[in-house]
């Protein structure tokens, strides 16, 4: 996972974002990586610190999946909700990808 830009909207064209943030230069950087064996699962906790919109490309043995699956715009706190959300990329059994975003009750570190 790797994030390709950082707004403050989802932009006008497909995954991508718009607007002028001023997120630290770390989280307009951010990638995340795991050697992982069938069955297992690794969480990273805290890596989206800001209230910002992020442009995100996945990849899978270093090759994006197809039918551009791999990439999302995403928020951890989308317009100013009490509540958080959580992305989570997922690798099938037969190598496919998918990602999905859901809500959670803890917004982290983001105080409304």
């Amino acid at each position: 996972m790797r994030v390709t830009d950082v707004g403050t909207a989802p932009g006008e064209e497909t995954y991508a974002v718009t607007g002028q943030t001023t997120v630290s230069p770390a989280q307009q950087n951010l990638t995340a990586s795991s050697t992982l064996e069938p069955g297992s699962s690794e969480t990273y906790d805290s890596v989206f610190t800001e209230p910002a919109w992020y442009a995100i490309e996945f990849t899978v043995d270093d090759q994006p999946p197809a039918d551009e699956g791999g990439h999302v715009v995403y928020s951890p706190v989308p317009d100013d909700e009490p509540i958080g959300r959580m992305l989570t990329g997922k690798v099938g059994s037969n190598g496919g990808f998918w990602w999905t975003i859901s809500a959670t009750e803890n917004a982290g570190t983001f105080d409304f």
